[in-house]
């Protein structure tokens, strides 16, 4: 089924649809079509693979289906209750593993929540542990502006998605030490451009922020009220069409990129 991506899609949908909304790692079409990219830069299995992160396993469970060794850590371990496949409490700073003891390492949607010092120190375990190859998935040229919100209780600007940092083209190439940048491409669906005088007129001026139901401020703890929602797809095709024209330049929602480890000089 590896090489089928529609089968492999669909398998996906079925164990995200199983596994539910647990933790509030739900599992949109967007995030099915990154996984499938995923899969794609994969070596063939039975081959080791590390995803760091994981959240419910979705992946990682279909990984194992699809005959990989595959295991995951997260550092909720509530979000993990319903893998099938190893799985074990662990964090992107400090991953609990040997040296060069997986042969692929994911990091899908990782990096971009990452603050200072444990970033630095997440891309240098990534390196680490890694004997082969890191695959990783990262916002594509995201506003941070675009996607903020606001706390409704002391006023802090922050990321709706929880995200802290920007990543583009040009952050690639040398991102991960002792690797090199194999592959680099876009997945998932267009993004709309972002109108800096639109975000100042209808948040600035008009107090018109997004929600963020379950986010936390940064600043004073605040939690906002309500639950996650799931887009369900991308739209009807008048809205796809508008996507696609209001899209620039062109670009898709995210960044996947795969290392591969350098030749011992």
């Amino acid at each position: 089924m590896r090489g089928d991506q529609e089968g492999v899609k669909a398998r996906l949908r079925t164990v995200a649809a199983e596994r539910g909304t647990a933790a509030g790692h739900a599992l949109d079409e967007a995030t099915v079509e990154r996984y499938a990219a995923t899969i794609a830069l994969l070596p063939p299995p039975p081959c080791a693979v590390l995803d760091v992160g994981c959240g419910t396993g979705v992946l990682v469970d279909v990984l194992g289906e699809l005959g990989y060794r595959a295991f995951g850590i997260d550092i909720n371990p509530a979000a993990m209750d319903g893998m099938s496949m190893p799985h074990r409490v662990g964090g992107i700073d400090a991953i609990p593993e040997e040296d060069q003891s997986v042969d692929v390492v994911l990091a899908n949607e990782i990096l971009e929540h990452l603050r200072i010092g444990v970033y630095e120190a997440g891309i240098r375990e990534l390196a680490r542990v890694a004997r082969q190859r890191v695959v990783i998935t990262v916002p594509n040229a995201e506003s941070l502006a675009a996607s903020s919100t606001r706390c409704p209780y002391c006023g802090c600007m922050y990321s709706a998605h929880g995200h802290v940092r920007r990543f583009d083209r040009t952050h690639l190439p040398a991102l991960i030490p002792s690797f090199s940048l194999s592959h680099s491409g876009e997945v998932g669906p267009y993004k709309l451009r972002h109108n800096l005088i639109e975000w100042h007129v209808r948040r600035r001026l008009l107090g018109r922020w997004p929600a963020a139901p379950s986010r936390t401020c940064p600043q004073c703890g605040f939690r906002q009220p309500g639950e996650p929602t799931v887009r369900s797809g991308q739209g009807s095709g008048l809205s796809r069409a508008a996507r696609w024209i209001a899209a620039v330049p062109w670009r898709r929602w995210w960044l996947i990129a795969q290392y591969d480890r350098s030749a011992d000089p």
